[in-house]
């Protein structure tokens, strides 16, 4: 039985004023006020030599930028995204 953590930080570097006349929305890449945290918890268990069993959970905190009119792109990006969390189950064979 093995466990592994990790922890993933990000942040955009894009400038929120090029969006300007450009037509792109912001919700598609991160500007530089834009950032996220990750937590990722891996147990894995071994059931045989070359088989074993993976139990992961994890939770991403998000930090967008949520300035703009209440119609505007960074509005709807800041209502779009939330904090979110995924758990996974996987049967490895190794040969």
């Amino acid at each position: 039985l093995t466990h592994g953590v990790a922890v993933i930080y990000a942040q955009g570097t894009n400038d929120a004023r090029a969006l300007n006349g450009s037509g792109r929305n912001p919700w598609q890449y991160m500007t530089e006020k834009d950032k996220f945290v990750e937590f990722d918890f891996t147990t894995t268990y071994k059931i045989y030599k070359n088989l074993s069993a993976d139990f992961s959970l994890a939770y991403v905190i998000e930090d967008f930028e949520k300035q703009g009119s209440a119609t505007g792109s960074f509005a709807k990006r800041a209502k779009k995204y939330d904090n979110g969390w995924g758990i996974g189950a996987q049967i490895k064979y190794a040969f």
